[in-house]
């Protein structure tokens, strides 16, 4: 593990500054590391019920074929254009 930042990811915090996005090098980084620690907390916690109940539906061998699925799919869509 290193302590040091890359070049190329200082390069790209400078590139940041110097358009106008931030006011310095430290509030493009803050903005950063708060987007990184953004994608890591339960920002998919509302999939984990359906998740379960998809589980517990193919354990049940409550499946469908996907080619099933599509015709249903493309029934639906087709049934609400307007006639031409």
């Amino acid at each position: 593990m290193t302590d040091k930042i890359a070049e190329r990811h200082i390069e790209a915090l400078e590139r940041h500054v110097q358009a106008g996005h931030f006011g310095s090098i430290d509030q493009a980084l803050d903005v950063a590391v708060d987007q990184l620690d953004g994608m890591f907390e339960g920002d998919c916690d509302w999939a984990v019920p359906l998740l379960a109940e998809a589980d517990a539906d193919i354990a049940a061998g409550r499946i469908e074929e996907w080619v099933d699925v599509r015709k249903a799919m493309f029934a639906a869509v087709n049934s609400t254009k307007p006639d031409r």
